[in-house]
């Protein structure tokens, strides 16, 4: 018989294997412990909030925490013509401050990114689905380079004001081409993430672990290990 309630639990079993099995594809890898901080801010243009615009700014430390890895900037312009539905068209900033060994190499990576993004409530969890698509001009590479990035999120409450839970995302990111010096075409990373989350007024707050399993140029593979800070404000 059809039961609900028997659904979320196995979802969430489902969610905390696939986590399981990334953080274990990371043991034979090269790996870093990392500090990322994320801060982004949705400003409304009118009223009723359907055009705002989007600001993110996220410092990370790497090389365990010795020194700045990179500091990336996106900005963007959001319509959301319903409350489940929310387009986004920007531009970013990515430059690279070393390479994967952590020798000094400044490489400047910029971006024209698009996004839908997709909420619902199911079993008690909302649920977010994010499709990314960027074209990436990153330096000393001969053309332009298109990424794929598709994440899941879950949130689940833990008290009845829905202010305070437990949150989970897997992304994954595809290049669709081979640039010469660049990114090569197929899978390029999986990120996943796992914390605590509260809610203050307009304000969202996020910390906990995140991994990152990455390719990044051919087969140079790098598994990060993060502490994951994220600030998300609403004006």
């Amino acid at each position: 018989m059809y039961n609900p309630r028997m659904i979320l639990p196995r979802q969430l079993a489902l969610l905390v294997l696939v986590l399981i099995s990334n953080v274990r594809t990371g043991w034979a890898t090269p790996q870093d412990f990392e500090g990322w901080a994320t801060v982004v801010a949705f400003i409304s243009l009118e009223d009723s909030k359907t055009y705002q615009l989007f600001v993110e700014t996220q410092p990370r430390l790497g090389d365990n925490w010795q020194r700045m890895a990179t500091v990336l900037v996106r900005t963007a312009i959001v319509y959301t013509p319903t409350p489940s539905v929310s387009l986004f068209a920007g531009y970013g900033w990515f430059p690279g401050l070393y390479d994967a060994d952590y020798h000094r190499s400044y490489r400047d990576d910029q971006q024209l990114w698009q996004q839908l993004l997709y909420r619902n409530d199911l079993w008690n969890v909302t649920w977010q689905h994010r499709l990314r698509q960027e074209e990436r001009w990153i330096e000393h590479t001969d053309g332009v380079s298109y990424r794929t990035r598709y994440m899941l999120r879950a949130s689940l409450p833990l008290n009845d004001r829905k202010d305070f839970g437990l949150t989970a995302f897997d992304e994954v990111m595809v290049n669709l081409n081979t640039i010469e010096n660049g990114p090569w075409r197929g899978y390029d990373r999986n990120r996943i993430f796992l914390g605590p989350y509260c809610q203050i007024g307009a304000a969202r707050y996020e910390a906990g672990y995140l991994g990152e399993h990455a390719k990044r140029f051919g087969d140079d593979e790098r598994w990060v290990n993060a502490i994951a800070l994220t600030a998300i404000f609403n004006f």
